[in-house]
């Protein structure tokens, strides 16, 4: 029993010193990268790089990423499920990426994904045409979504409220293409309300936009979803993903009565 116990404290002090090197380390690395001159000009290379990547590199660079949510074991893969069975009608799902939540869909009508990424569409096709073939998967921007008012019964944003580029943009659309009495429903990692983790989300953020295709560990999502006019039903906090990411919702939100009419022709493409 002893030896149990020391044995216990051993793994978690070990862990525990796993965190706090790893921390300090990244700590170190958003440092250099944000204050020093060399370091700005290579967060400026690794942009225009992956501005510019050729289809075999973008092969590459989802393939990687996939390989990689597999060795982690996509912690949120339990939450995906919940989020997904509810979605019901006309379905849209916003920032798809590689698309892992196609698997999960089951009794909707149209399903569509959109994804501006061009990295994640060969992973993404291949699961569309897997297990699930009537799918569509189109290229577009979630603050330009190019379909007309009213199409869809469920949005589902899935982890992509903290990637898109401006997320009140991004809500607005959303509202706009959802039909009266349709539903926004989200799992997104937010803004620590703990100063000391919030501070440490805030630094990484900028190193951490080039590694994870754009996401920000720093939003206040569920006050966006908010002030965008949502009235949030269901809003259930979670303990999966990456403990720098946390915390986690899961929820499920009405658009406002009166959204914002589309002004603009969007356009699109198959991914």
């Amino acid at each position: 029993m002893l030896q149990r116990r020391n044995r216990s404290r051993g793994l978690r002090r070990g862990r525990l010193t796993s965190m706090v090197a790893g921390a300090s380390f990244v700590l170190g690395a958003v440092g250099w990268l944000a204050v020093n001159e060399q370091g700005r000009r290579m967060r400026v290379a690794l942009r225009a790089s992956m501005q510019h990547m050729t289809p075999p590199a973008r092969q590459w660079l989802g393939r990687s990423w996939e390989w990689w949510m597999r060795g982690w074991r996509d912690p949120w893969r339990g939450v995906r499920a919940q989020v997904t069975a509810a979605a019901t009608g006309d379905v849209l799902e916003v920032g798809v990426g590689t698309w892992p939540n196609v698997r999960r869909y089951r009794n909707q009508g149209r399903l569509i994904g959109v994804e501006d990424q061009r990295s994640s569409a060969f992973i993404a096709r291949q699961r569309v045409q897997r297990y699930h073939p009537t799918a569509r998967l189109v290229r577009a921007s979630a603050n330009a979504l190019p379909f007309p008012d009213a199409s869809f019964d469920t949005v589902v944003a899935c982890l992509a409220l903290c990637t898109v580029r401006d997320q009140a943009e991004a809500l607005r659309e959303i509202a706009r293409v959802l039909r009266p009495g349709g539903t926004l429903r989200f799992l997104e990692h937010v803004r620590s309300s703990h100063p000391p983790l919030a501070w440490l989300q805030r630094g990484l953020t900028p190193f951490w936009r080039i590694l994870a295709d754009g996401c920000h560990m720093d939003r206040d999502t569920i006050r966006a979803i908010g002030d965008a006019g949502f009235t949030i039903t269901e809003l259930e906090p979670s303990r999966t993903g990456w403990w720098l990411t946390r915390p986690t919702y899961c929820g499920t939100a009405q658009p406002p009565l009166s959204p914002s009419p589309s002004t603009l022709h969007h356009t699109s493409e198959a991914l």
